[in-house]
């Protein structure tokens, strides 16, 4: 049992009724904070007296920050992104960083809504149907049958979104430089190299971490490798995709066009020129949100926090196992 005074800070977390009820069991066992105030100096103030901070990846959490927590046992990100994290920190000064990834299946289903909304031509013969207007033959959808998914990375998502596509019938490529042959036998994928899935690819679909490595890994010179008919999905991360780089892609006719859940800046902004693009799908990165994933979501981290405070191995997908070798 953790000891009932141990102190949690909630942050970033918008408070529901389905993660409510975990609040108040963990209200029960431990003394949480939850900050109204989403600041860097509010979540500076409230992490000096803190064990475990929970959080929802949407400011940073610095160096000065994790050194100036001399009683942090463990940080909870609220989802699956960790790139505001000072990992290295962390590591540094012995503390996890464990990610929650529950909102698997919502994002899968996510990405191929997104695959149906582009071929099928939904919003636009919605309008049609609600001003009267007939179709042409220019209005026709396309069919997922046969078409190329390139999915860049195959973890959890990823693998999931695969079996999906598989059973439309389409043929699936991937790009993971952490998996080799062996680890993809039996499972109908090819795995491939970056440039052949960019250049192969009807529709090309993120499902990667945002790292120092592969910030912009989408950028002008892997938009122009992309078939002229193909469409970019990106529901991980903003920053793997260079902006700017594919708006010009989209106005230039180098890609047919792009769904995005993620962006750069967040909350994305009015002003940025993609929303002016009609090949552009947008969402408010929010598109893994379902009542069941925010449940799954709220029920992890209190199952994660109570072990971080009882000296227990906290499970899940822990960013820098390192500290627990050592």
């Amino acid at each position: 049992m953790p000891d009932t005074h141990a102190s949690v800070v909630v942050s970033g977390v918008i408070v529901s009724p389905e993660i409510s009820l975990h609040w108040e069991k963990l209200k029960q066992q431990t003394d949480l904070t939850i900050l109204e105030e989403n600041t860097s100096q509010a979540l500076h103030q409230a992490l000096r007296d803190a064990e475990v901070l929970i959080i929802r990846p949407i400011m940073p959490v610095s160096r000065k920050m994790i050194e100036a927590a001399d009683n942090l046992r463990g940080i909870v990100v609220w989802g699956v992104g960790y790139n505001t994290i000072d990992v290295p920190a962390a590591t540094e000064s012995g503390l996890p960083v464990v990610t929650l990834p529950v909102f698997l299946a919502s994002i899968a289903e996510a990405v191929v809504y997104y695959l149906f909304s582009i071929t099928k031509k939904y919003q636009h013969l919605n309008n049609l149907a609600r001003t009267g207007q007939r179709p042409t033959l220019h209005d026709r959808s396309d069919a997922l049958e046969g078409k190329v998914l390139g999915c860049i990375g195959l973890g959890r998502i990823g693998s999931r979104v695969a079996r999906i596509a598989q059973a439309l019938d389409m043929q699936v490529i991937v790009f993971d430089p952490f998996l080799d042959s062996a680890q993809v036998a039996g499972r109908d994928l090819s795995l491939v190299s970056l440039d052949e899935l960019l250049k192969r690819s009807h529709f090309v679909s993120l499902h990667a971490p945002l790292t120092a490595e592969n910030q912009h890994l989408i950028d002008a010179v892997a938009l122009e490798k992309m078939r002229s008919d193909a469409y970019l999905i990106n529901l991980a991360r903003g920053g793997l995709v260079d902006e700017a780089a594919l708006f010009r892609a989209l106005t230039d006719g180098q890609i047919a066009g792009a769904a995005l859940d993620t962006f750069e800046i967040e909350p994305v902004s009015p002003d940025n020129p993609l929303l002016t693009l009609d090949n552009v799908w947008a969402t408010p990165h929010y598109l893994g949100a379902t009542w069941e994933g925010l449940a799954q979501l709220a029920s992890a981290a209190q199952d994660v926090t109570l072990k971080l405070l009882k000296g227990q191995y906290p499970g899940y997908n822990i960013v820098n196992p390192e500290v627990y070798q050592e």
